[in-house]
């Protein structure tokens, strides 16, 4: 009794994790949240993250650079290149063409109707 619901299980799974897969890509595809009845779909666009230390890389070597860079370190060699970046006024150009964007993803959830 219970192997045979643990299979049916196990089918059952596959099944739903493959709608599943094809809701979140319909989903990306739109751009936005989705509900239907109990099922909600909730996008969450790709989070950008911008590349400081390339940033500050760009930015020819001075003693206004250097003294920045320590500035924003840590005792763990840690550089704060966003602060440096800052410091040194590096263009939003610059930034805009460092800066990549991560995947998008979409939690797909029931949410009971009242």
């Amino acid at each position: 009794m219970l192997t045979s619901k643990m299979e049916q299980w196990a089918e059952l799974k596959k099944q739903l994790d493959e709608v599943e897969k094809e809701i979140k890509e319909e989903v990306i595809s739109l751009g936005k949240s989705q509900t239907h009845g109990e099922v909600h779909a909730k996008f969450t666009k790709g989070k950008d993250k911008v590349d400081y230390q390339a940033a500050v890389q760009n930015v020819p070597d001075s003693k206004e650079k250097t003294a920045s860079v320590v500035e924003h370190s840590s005792t763990k060699v840690t550089i704060k290149w966003k602060s440096v970046a800052e410091d040194l006024n590096v263009s939003e150009e610059t930034l805009k063409n460092l800066t990549t964007t991560g995947d998008p993803k979409v939690d797909v959830k029931l949410v009971p109707q009242e």
